[in-house]
């Protein structure tokens, strides 16, 4: 049982990370469940709202809802070596790794205020350009919270990449979005989105098996549905 409230986990190595609202820190847990220690200090990171692993390079990125941005940490040596969009980001909510390209992605819910659309920010942490904004997929005039959707997106939330593609999940589509990574282009879509025959209702988050299996967290029907890789 974890103390507080998890909130996001990532594995690597013989460690579980756990991001823990109530402590506002990412502990370390044994696979056997013992707590090992801490990525970072209790009261570092004020919203661990989400975490992603790049298993090669060793480095942890933590969403932190609150300060708006990504803190990248080293595995081994448990020190953050940096912080990414700060100050770029509105209402993030799902971060995840590109490691081929060196990239994370932030899934952002935008300003209805301020009319700044929901998109997917894309940051580099290569060494060269660190913490440099690459590019962004914009939910610009698909879908709107006062009327209906046109494609697209305007609650993202968990998100994944592969060579070619983004998985996105939209929390009030009830899909995960694919979209084209050349061209930015809405490709295809998992879930029927109508939530009375639909196997995904409020999608919170969705990740890549190597065999190209996207698995999807459904919460209100509390299950994980499983989607065939290659073409929708």
């Amino acid at each position: 049982e974890i103390d507080g409230k998890p909130l996001a986990v990532g594995m690597l190595g013989e460690e579980i990370f756990v991001g823990v609202e109530g402590e506002q820190s990412v502990r370390t847990y044994s696979y056997t469940g013992e707590l090992v220690g801490h990525l970072a200090a209790p009261g570092t990171i004020g919203h661990p709202s989400d975490l992603a692993i790049d298993t090669v390079a060793g480095l942890v990125f933590v969403l932190d809802g609150i300060a708006r941005d990504v803190k990248v940490f080293d595995a081994v040596t448990k020190t953050m070596v940096g912080t990414i969009a700060s100050g770029q980001l509105h209402a993030p909510a799902g971060v995840a790794v590109d490691r081929t390209r060196q990239q994370v992605l932030v899934s952002d819910y935008g300003s209805v205020q301020q009319y700044i659309d929901a998109s997917i920010q894309f940051f580099s942490y290569a060494s060269a350009d660190f913490g440099a904004r690459v590019t962004a997929i914009s939910g610009e005039g698909r879908c709107s919270m006062f009327g209906g959707c046109t494609g697209g997106f305007s609650r993202p939330r968990g998100l994944a990449a592969d060579s070619t593609r983004v998985y996105l999940s939209d929390a009030l589509l009830a899909q995960v979005l694919i979209f084209d990574r050349a061209s930015k282009a809405l490709i295809g879509e998992y879930g029927s989105g109508d939530p009375a025959v639909s196997d995904l209702r409020t999608p919170s988050d969705v990740a890549l098996a190597a065999d190209g299996t996207a698995y999807v967290t459904s919460t209100m029907t509390k299950s994980l549905v499983a989607f065939a890789g290659g073409a929708p």
